[in-house]
């Protein structure tokens, strides 16, 4: 699975959902404005370039295309 963000800036974003730390799923926090590791709450990854920026994960999450269909679908992969 992959998370499409839209961005406050109005830009959209796409990376993998599983965590960089233990596999575990991710989700956007729109309080917080970033993504959390379902496992560990303190594991947050930034929506704008996917880097962990806090908790155990390291490393980022991997980018996924977004494609903006002639319907106006949006659609990843």
């Amino acid at each position: 699975g992959s998370l499409l963000i839209h961005l406050p800036n109005g830009n959209f974003t796409a990376f993998e959902q599983a965590c960089t730390h233990q596999g575990a799923a991710t989700y956007y926090d729109g309080g917080a404005q970033v993504i959390r590791c379902t496992r560990h709450s303190s594991g947050t990854f930034n929506p704008s370039n996917g880097n962990a920026s806090g908790g155990p994960p390291s490393g980022s999450l991997r980018q996924v295309q977004i494609r903006v269909n002639g319907d106006g679908t949006i659609t990843t992969g």
